[in-house]
């Protein structure tokens, strides 16, 4: 089990290292989807490389074929997320445009109660609630415009961000619960993943053909970011699989979210020299006390 939240930890650290790199990357300009394109193909050639040519193969083989499709809809279910939640991020109420689809991670911690038995205690719970509280109320206080003035058809493109965001984490987990999968390596798994990821930033990217000429801006922050990404999804499904022999593989993304976002506004305090208030700072704290409740739930 200790090894399972030793995983969780270091998924929370190395989400915070991409959320540092594309934070870096969006400061130099680089245009969003030919990033991410960059970025997941150069994992994907990574992935490759690490996964070997037998374990490639495997991806196309009978066998592996439902683990395959889920980890692709999964794929293309959070690249619709985050596509449409970057792109409701508009002129006031960015903050709770913001802070909702943070939430996506009940989905999966939700359904695994429900459906894969996982244990539930009051600690537990009580866990999950702050860290969803405390989630909401940094994210909506992290961001530069306060306003808290969201029209009602924007509230509801924030919450199917974050329906589609929660149903990708939902059908990833529902693949490495497959015995399809385990003919992948945690390798060819994330190639999969990161390869649909590729295929949906590149049609965004033809869409907006005039900023691939910029590749020079781009290409290094998205190596730096496809990298990272490409450990994130071995270390996620590694996670998954080790939680998963006790059923605690729905607790793995709330406590990764609360670790970012803990790891994250730290960066930003030190990089960016952002200030927090008393409130902040509470919240931080409260966090910190949910992660150890769900932890111990």
């Amino acid at each position: 089990m200790n090894s399972g939240w030793l995983l969780v930890l270091l998924l929370g650290s190395i989400w915070t290292a991409i959320g540092a790199v594309v934070s870096e990357g969006r400061r130099k300009g680089c245009p969003v989807p030919q990033f991410y394109f960059a970025g997941s193909l150069i994992a994907v050639l990574i992935l490759a490389l690490l996964a070997g040519r037998e374990d490639m193969r495997a991806v196309f083989s009978a066998g592996a074929r439902p683990a395959v499709i889920c980890f692709f809809l999964g794929s293309l279910f959070n690249g619709t997320g985050q596509a449409i939640s970057m792109m409701n991020l508009g002129q006031g109420g960015r903050a709770l445009a913001y802070a909702i689809p943070q939430q996506a991670f009940l989905f999966p911690y939700l359904w695994s109660i429900a459906f894969w038995g996982q244990p539930i205690g009051a600690l537990s719970v009580c866990g999950i609630a702050m860290i969803v509280c405390s989630v909401f109320y940094l994210s909506a206080t992290r961001k530069a415009d306060r306003s808290s003035s969201l029209p009602l058809k924007r509230v509801a493109v924030a919450l199917l961000a974050m329906f589609l965001i929660g149903t990708s984490q939902i059908v990833i987990i529902s693949a490495s619960r497959l015995d399809a999968a385990r003919e992948l390596s945690k390798f060819a798994s994330s190639g999969v993943i990161l390869g649909a990821n590729a295929a949906f930033f590149l049609v965004w990217s033809l869409i907006r053909r005039r900023d691939f000429a910029s590749f020079r801006l781009y290409l290094p922050f998205g190596a730096l970011w496809g990298t990272c990404a490409a450990a994130s999804y071995c270390v996620l499904l590694t996670a998954l699989n080790v939680l998963g022999k006790d059923h605690r593989e729905g607790i793995v993304f709330p406590l990764g979210a609360g670790i970012l976002i803990f790891a994250y506004s730290l960066f930003t305090v030190v990089r960016y020299r952002e200030k927090l208030n008393w409130r902040q700072i509470c919240a931080f704290a409260v966090l910190v006390c949910g992660i150890l409740c769900a932890k111990l739930g």
